[in-house]
């Protein structure tokens, strides 16, 4: 009985754990996700394509530290970044929790060629003075996976960037993990700013249409009776050079689509004129909503590329990771 309650004491955690993250607009959807340390040879991980806003105590999945594999006779799917989680606990014997975000500025500044400098006024939360930034690898592959393993035995840092791709943060504590990936998100929009020489913004609610954002809508509504409408007026879009927007993170190529330009061409965006504003489509307004919080993040990305002289992601890995992505993960979101 005592082992049966405390799996669901760990169960209950880690559901709170996604609630406090959604609240803070750190993770969406089923973007990303967290783990916390069972004991020496298991962890507890979301499940794979699962909402955090619908996800139950039953949903999570326990996983073998040793295989990186799921225990026998669990409801759902691990996600495909848990042997990732697993690879943490075994670096990090510290570790009870691990937050894997896709959270706007650290993506963004995944584009960095180089590790990032913490400030004063933030080394002691995040503990380190400096971030690594890990190579790039598809989403759930074994690459992927490789390159987190040399930065977690390269680096004393418990916060990893991800190459276009989000950030890994490792706590001992689900408190401290929050408090990393607030203070992770405010040291990675400072950098940003400063690199680009401007306030970058952001939008706090994924919800949130301004007055001009909600009247474009009303009015081009009416062309796509088949799918829903959301409307970005992102002043960081709008300061993209001429030409497509290419995908520079990979959930962009997944969700968005391959190129954004002033032609649709099978994409999930499309520019309106002077890129003054920009339509984001989707079967229902979540996921339209959800086109547009990650075109308004690759864009970020993009700015960051554009001066470190980054390339876009290669097209074929972009229509494979789309491919993928609506074969696979978008099929079992839509499920639930």
């Amino acid at each position: 009985m005592e082992a049966k309650e405390r799996d669901y004491r760990l169960r209950q955690q880690l559901i709170e754990l996604a609630g406090r993250l959604l609240a803070k607009g750190l993770v969406v959807r089923t973007w990303g996700n967290f783990s916390l340390k069972v004991d020496d040879t298991a962890l507890l991980i979301t499940p794979s394509g699962r909402a955090y806003d619908t996800m139950a105590p039953e949903d999570l999945v326990s996983v073998s530290l040793e295989t990186k594999k799921a225990l026998p006779d669990q409801p759902l799917k691990p996600s495909s970044e848990a042997p990732m989680h697993a690879l943490v606990y075994l670096n990090r014997p510290k570790a009870r929790v691990v937050l894997h975000t896709h959270q706007v500025y650290a993506s963004a500044l995944s584009l960095s060629p180089r590790e990032l400098t913490v400030g004063q006024a933030h080394q002691a939360i995040l503990g380190t003075v400096s971030i690594p930034v890990a190579g790039y690898g598809l989403p759930g592959t074994k690459g992927l996976h490789q390159h987190i393993e040399a930065a977690l035995r390269s680096s004393t840092s418990d916060v990893v960037l991800m190459a276009r791709h989000g950030a890994l943060i490792i706590a001992e504590d689900i408190d401290q993990a929050i408090e990393r990936a607030e203070a992770l998100e405010e040291v990675c929009r400072a950098a940003y700013e400063k690199l680009i020489g401007r306030d970058g913004g952001v939008r706090d609610d994924l919800s949130y249409d301004n007055v001009l954002e909600t009247a474009l809508r009303d009015r081009r509504q009416v062309a796509y009776p088949a799918e829903t409408l959301i409307v970005s007026t992102d002043d960081e879009v709008k300061q993209l050079p001429e030409g497509a927007l290419k995908p520079y993170l990979d959930d962009f190529a997944q969700i968005v689509g391959v190129s954004v330009g002033h032609k649709r061409r099978g994409n999930q965006a499309v520019f309106g004129p002077d890129k003054a504003y920009t339509l984001c489509f989707g079967q229902d307004e979540q996921e339209a909503r959800s086109v547009r919080a990650v075109l308004e993040k690759n864009a970020r990305a993009a700015q960051v590329a554009r001066i470190y002289r980054q390339n876009p992601i290669p097209a074929w890995e972009c229509r494979l990771m789309r491919l993928v992505y609506h074969k696979k993960y978008s099929a079992m979101a839509g499920a639930k």
